[in-house]
């Protein structure tokens, strides 16, 4: 049996429910794509505020600028030390653990660019 034979045998109550959700489905799409018409709150705060780069907003914003924190074109080792201050703190207040971000770019903060314990390793 195709869809509109199983249709057809439906009582009336039934088909009348279905027509209704499908409308309501139809107007909840579009209310949706009305709001992406809306004018975006503009970002206060970013990990690299010169460059515009990573927003630090919401949880997710700054999850995002953990893992591409080394990722940023453009930015000096002054900007990078900023950006990891400014990650950090954010983090916190949102209570993300940066455990693992502090163990993989905590040298930034000394200036160390990871290649001198290779060599003070041989």
């Amino acid at each position: 049996m195709s869809i509109p034979k199983l249709f057809e045998v439906f009582p009336d109550e039934l088909k009348s429910r279905f027509v209704e959700q499908q409308i309501n489905s139809n107007k909840r799409k579009k209310s949706k794509s009305q709001s992406h018409n809306k004018p975006k709150q503009a970002v206060k705060d970013y990990a690299y505020p010169k460059l515009k780069k990573l927003p630090l907003e919401t949880r997710r914003n700054i999850l995002s600028a953990i893992s591409h924190f080394d990722k940023v074109r453009g930015a000096t080792d002054a900007d990078k030390v900023i950006a990891f201050k400014k990650i950090i703190q954010k983090a916190k207040k949102m209570e993300i653990c940066t455990m693992g971000f502090y163990k993989q770019y905590g040298n930034v903060l000394s200036g160390d660019s990871g290649q001198n314990e290779s060599i003070k390793e041989k």
